[in-house]
């Protein structure tokens, strides 16, 4: 039996169900707030706000809109059909935001096992931790093993990279090497916006990073 859908993605005379449902949510939602958090770990962030886990999910797709409008000029421009690894690098190039690695030291077999700082050692503590000593345990860690570690699902990035690009062209074709890139350049960027994010709260006498703080940045980077 074929259901049919009306504008606001619902089915005709009846309600959709969870998983039809899930299937018409935005790739962006698929960032978790476990992969943010990691990354603010690495970034030696302590406090995360509430609503920063969706700011930085738009400040995701506006990254990746950025970059990929000029990769996609340059494919076309060539007269190819596959989006390269030298596209997205000279989309990055024009975007001021070049890269020099490849993303391939993110490739670890240690990158593989997300390990808490407790489950390391094997034991957990039965004594209460003072405020703050958990979160600063977990930046070493997360900054010493997992530094150079891709942190956002490689399929999340994949379908947002192509859901993205099919809006522009919809036969384009992706190598594998550009959507690394592409992972790999869009957590550099929110571990450096995150980074800088935490100077303008400790400026304000804040530890929690907050959405203001993201803004008020990316709007210094673009005067």
């Amino acid at each position: 039996m074929t259901m049919m859908y009306d504008s606001n993605n619902n089915i005709e005379g009846g309600v959709m169900t969870r998983r039809q449902q899930k299937a018409f949510t935005s790739s962006k939602d698929s960032i978790t707030k476990h992969a943010i958090s990691r990354l603010a770990r690495v970034a030696g962030v302590k406090s995360l706000n509430g609503l920063i886990y969706e700011e930085l999910r738009l400040v995701s797709v506006v990254f990746l809109e950025d970059v990929l409008s000029k990769a996609i000029a340059m494919t076309e421009h060539s007269r190819r059909k596959i989006l390269s690894r030298e596209d997205v690098l000279e989309g990055l190039r024009l975007e001021n935001y070049p890269m020099y690695g490849t993303g391939e030291e993110s490739s670890r077999e240690n990158c593989k096992i997300y390990m808490t700082p407790s489950e390391k050692n094997g034991t957990k503590k039965t004594t209460r931790a003072k405020p703050g000593e958990r979160a600063i345990r977990e930046i070493k860690f997360y900054q010493q093993r997992f530094g150079d570690c891709v942190h956002i699902p490689k399929l999340v990035i994949e379908r947002l990279v192509k859901e993205i690009g099919g809006s522009h062209i919809s036969t384009l074709k992706y190598e594998a090497d550009a959507i690394g890139v592409l992972h790999y350049a869009l957590e550099s960027y929110l571990v450096k916006l995150l980074q800088d994010a935490q100077l303008v709260a400790i400026h304000a006498k804040r530890e929690s990073v907050q959405p203001k703080d993201v803004q008020l940045i990316r709007n210094l980077r673009r005067t």
